[in-house]
């Protein structure tokens, strides 16, 4: 079981559905990835968003030796296309993938790695100058998923093992809404320049 399963509260059973809430959430990003190339919007970031639903649903499900890796890694690879295309600088992924791939293995490095690709990921959305209304409504949507996945985690007032309700579940259903919402931003209607200021 990789050891990082068992700070998101939820039990453990002893199934293919490991953590189940937390398994089944994991589809949102599945959903997601299939919006976001439906709309024909950035077809990259629905195979990464996808990778996360996948990565996600191994680490809490079957939670295989190998789980908690592919988990990190296209989680930071996924915050990475994103700092890219924020920077104009997609051209250099395949570095950029193959040094944070590197830092994804080791969980000792990927969390805080994961935790600072996030902040540069939120602070390129407040700080850009176009989309402003939906980039709120996706730096809303991950710091309201981020505190209540916090508040949720083992041994942290909110969590409750045997609940329905799962603080780190609902991370993955916002942080899955924010992806998928940048993903198709130039798409949507709430990104139209009237919105821009």
């Amino acid at each position: 079981m990789p050891p990082g399963a068992a700070v998101d509260c939820e039990r453990i059973l002893d199934s293919w559905w490991g953590q189940p809430v937390n398994t089944a959430t994991c589809l949102g990003f599945l959903v997601g990835a299939g919006i976001v190339w439906w709309m024909g919007a950035d077809r990259v970031a629905a195979l990464l968003i996808a990778g996360v639903g996948a990565g996600s649903i191994a680490f809490h499900g079957p939670m295989p030796l190998w789980g908690e890796a592919v988990h990190d890694v296209t989680i930071i690879w996924s915050l990475v296309w994103v700092i890219l295309v924020e920077l104009g600088r997609q051209r250099l992924w395949v570095v950029a993938f193959l040094l944070t791939g590197l830092v994804a293995l080791t969980p000792a490095i990927a969390d805080p790695g994961q935790a600072t690709l996030a902040i540069a990921a939120l602070a390129l959305q407040v700080t850009a100058r176009d989309y402003r209304v939906l980039r709120t409504i996706c730096v809303g949507l991950l710091s309201l998923g981020a505190s209540i996945g916090t508040l949720s985690r083992t041994g942290w007032p909110l969590c409750d093992p045997y609940s329905l309700w799962q603080g780190h579940g609902f991370w993955h259903l916002a942080s899955a809404a924010a992806l998928t919402l940048w993903a198709v931003r130039a798409r949507f209607p709430l990104s139209t320049p009237a919105n821009i200021g």
